[in-house]
């Protein structure tokens, strides 16, 4: 959930500024073990009016590309998504993939690290029923696009935003008595089995798999917040958006994603002990 309006700092540092710069510059270049990890619509990815058209930006993904291959720096895509549309839209060598939230994880290829976090409950059957109940419910509105996952069931609403109370009530209604919570989203609302990881959870555990000393976080959604509300010392909140339009528990902003590309490109040009080294 967004943190409350109450606690937001007065001003964000901006990160492409010379203060923002003095959040990520250092840590950068000194920690060890890094990973920067990123969601991808709205942040990789421009928001689009079809979602499965979606696609990173060329310079942002080139960019991911060439900072997995720097000593000591891994990087992880984070998503709601199916792992499987996650991968297709955003083609990546050696980077993690965590979908649905973190519920779904690819390593590496050859890292040896297993495919998932650990034992999930047996929960097709259940969304498979919740989800053919709400697309009853939306047979009057053929723009409504119900998506359903191995774990969840999501309610995108983008081509009919107009529709957002009366969708989110029939979600929270369809919720009721279900063993599942509700994400709220740009333009969508999500039912997720209460099993499941979120992505601060799961950031946290991949970033304890990895040994990281320090990692960054860039995200738009209030998905996103799951991991800007950790507080977590070895993790830098990186919203994606205006913070003036919306309250972040973010350390920090980028406006969008040509911003976000623009950053990953920054980091490219720090040097680093280890990539000294091995020129």
């Amino acid at each position: 959930m967004p943190a409350d309006s109450a606690n937001q700092p007065p001003s964000l540092p901006h990160l492409l500024t010379a203060q923002g710069r003095q959040l990520w510059r250092e840590p950068f270049q000194r920690a060890a073990r890094v990973l920067i990890a990123t969601d991808f619509d709205g942040t990789l990815a421009p928001i689009v009016a079809q979602p499965d058209q979606a696609r990173a930006l060329p310079q942002s993904r080139a960019a991911l590309q060439r900072l997995a291959k720097l000593p000591g720096v891994s990087v992880a895509v984070v998503s709601g998504r199916s792992l499987v549309d996650l991968v297709r839209m955003c083609p990546l060598d050696r980077a993690w993939y965590l979908g649905g939230h973190g519920s779904e994880v690819q390593p590496p290829m050859g890292s040896g690290v297993p495919q998932a976090w650990g034992e999930m409950p047996a929960t097709a059957a259940e969304i498979s029923v919740l989800a053919q109940r709400i697309r009853q419910q939306v047979a009057g509105w053929p723009e409504i696009f119900v998506e359903e996952k191995p774990w969840s069931v999501a309610v995108h609403y983008r081509r009919r935003p107009e529709l957002e109370p009366q969708v989110q009530a029939l979600a929270r209604e369809a919720a009721q008595g279900a063993p599942v919570r509700l994400l709220e989203g740009k333009c969508l609302v999500e039912l997720m089995h209460r099993s499941y990881y979120n992505k601060g959870t799961a950031l946290q555990q991949l970033i304890n798999e990895l040994q990281c000393d320090w990692a960054m976080f860039l995200g738009d959604d209030t998905t996103d917040e799951d991991v800007f509300a950790l507080r977590d010392p070895r993790i830098l909140g990186v919203f994606v958006g205006n913070p003036q339009t919306r309250s972040t528990a973010a350390q920090c902003w980028v406006l969008n994603p040509r911003e976000v590309g623009a950053l990953l490109l920054e980091l490219l040009g720090v040097p680093r002990p280890e990539l000294s080294a091995a020129r």
